[in-house]
């Protein structure tokens, strides 16, 4: 068919609908980031791969009797915690992911040692290890994390930021610990290694 005004022959309806599709397919192929949860109830996000049983569940809060159950707020961090970072990093990694430590009560934080203001504490931090704990599945949450981190770097002055938000991976060598600012503040992406024999934290 040709167009009455400019004579050229114009592409079929179909054809014209597909590039269209193609284009808004490609608009938003970019990461968004996690939608607002104002107003919202527990429950609401998706937690793919996660329980909140995971990161209550605790031997020393068991052994002393202590109630590591998380509090509402504490629940929404969690679901926020897994939808952010830790479901796309099992996505990534396609095998389960152990939570050695997740939320804590102020006595069990105490008693393990936790930092008075841990993210812990809040529902925004977890230890973990991949299960199995491989060198490959180490090394591979390593350049996951640091990809996150690139991403973020090169896109600090542009609204297509495509990276992951954390704010601290420590990677203590038999374990990882990830912490996550709450939902609206600004992440670090920092990257840490803590060595046991006098050295203590390093930025990676």
């Amino acid at each position: 068919m040709r167009s009455a005004l400019t004579g050229r022959k114009s592409a079929p309806a179909g054809q014209k609908f597909n590039k269209i599709k193609t284009k808004i397919k490609q608009n938003n192929s970019f990461t968004r980031p996690p939608p607002s949860r104002e107003g919202l109830g527990v429950g609401h996000l998706n937690m793919k791969y996660f329980t909140f049983t995971e990161f209550e569940r605790s031997v020393t809060a068991a052994l002393k009797g202590y109630d590591n159950e998380a509090p509402r707020e504490a629940r929404r961090n969690i679901e926020y915690l897994v939808d952010t970072v830790m479901d796309p990093l099992r996505e990534f990694l396609g095998c389960p992911v152990i939570i050695t430590s997740g939320y804590r009560c102020r006595d069990l934080n105490r008693d393990v040692g936790g930092s008075p203001t841990s993210q812990h504490l809040l529902g925004l931090a977890a230890d973990f290890v991949p299960n199995g704990c491989t060198q490959e599945a180490c090394d591979s949450i390593r350049r996951w994390f640091r990809q996150q981190q690139t991403r973020h770097t090169e896109a600090q002055d542009t609204a297509w930021d495509t990276s992951i938000p954390f704010d601290q991976l420590i990677d203590y060598g038999t374990f990882f610990h990830v912490g996550l600012r709450p939902e609206g503040s600004a992440n670090r992406y920092q990257m840490l290694h803590y060595n046991a024999f006098g050295q203590g934290y390093r930025r990676d």
